[in-house]
């Protein structure tokens, strides 16, 4: 039997993976073409396990009924580097132990800030990087994915290694202490890291302004899948992500483009300082 803490975690995850759904359907689209990023920075291994298992159960590709998605991906999303690195193998840990356990362990993205000097760590370990603002921080994606490519000799005739996805972060509300590359600049970063042969751009990622949480970021999210649709016209790149949303609007996210919504503390709880 669950501790009432656990049965709690499950039922806000249950709860937000319904809201999407119901989002999805509302802008008349399928559910499975909505991700949920279940941000575990700042918590525990030990709950994010826990939502690991849930899913399994309830949400993988082994479990039956109305509320299946047809093993779509969990996904969980750092903003820490060191922390996510640590987090990744005590999950890996927890989740090997137990007939409960899932049988795919979740997939990793990385949400937060990169620092230029701190990037190079990141190619291997997470599936999709949300956060390119600079061509300085691309070049420190390439050096870590030539690094990691180096290390790890592929067998002969073995396809060559897969470029680390990224997606391309814009300051949709122009605000000066909010890091993104400026939405007129965003095709022009677009070009330059596609020429980086270990990077791939899947897409875009915003930031609204705090204020305009809710109905009010309507307009920005609304913006960023115009500022898609143009360099997709451009560029001729499919760019089929838009991580845009959080708890406090994710759901209109979703309506208007969303295939990415990071959820936090409507997931876990109060942030863990």
């Amino acid at each position: 039997m669950c501790m009432p803490e656990e049965a709690q975690l499950k039922e806000r995850f249950d709860v937000v993976w319904e809201a999407c759904t119901g989002a999805a359907l509302r802008a008349g689209r399928a559910p499975h073409d909505v991700q949920l990023v279940a941000v575990s920075k700042t918590y525990g291994a030990e709950p994010v396990a826990a939502i690991a298992r849930h899913w399994a159960a309830c949400h993988g590709a082994n479990c039956s009924g109305a509320d299946c998605l047809g093993g779509s991906p969990l996904v969980f999303g750092e903003s820490y580097i060191q922390e996510a690195l640590e987090k990744q193998v005590t999950v890996a840990a927890l989740l090997q132990g137990g007939n409960a356990a899932p049988a795919v362990q979740p997939q990793w993205h990385f949400i937060g800030h990169i620092q230029s000097r701190k990037a190079k760590e990141l190619p291997g370990h997470f599936s999709l990087v949300h956060s390119v603002d600079s061509v300085k921080v691309a070049k420190g994606l390439q050096r870590g994915w030539e690094a990691q490519v180096a290390g790890k000799p592929a067998p002969l005739h073995a396809p060559a290694p897969q470029p680390q996805g990224v997606l391309l972060q814009v300051n949709i509300g122009r605000e000066p202490q909010k890091s993104g590359v400026a939405p007129e600049e965003a095709e022009a970063l677009c070009l330059a890291v596609m020429g980086f042969a270990g990077l791939r751009v899947e897409g875009l990622m915003c930031l609204p302004p705090a204020s305009a949480e809710g109905e009010g970021a309507r307009p920005y999210f609304r913006a960023l899948a115009a500022l898609r649709e143009q360099i997709r016209q451009n560029t001729g790149l499919a760019l089929p992500h838009l991580s845009m949303g959080m708890s406090g609007d994710f759901t209109v996210a979703i309506e208007e483009g969303a295939t990415l919504v990071r959820v936090g503390s409507s997931i876990f709880g109060s942030r863990k300082k």
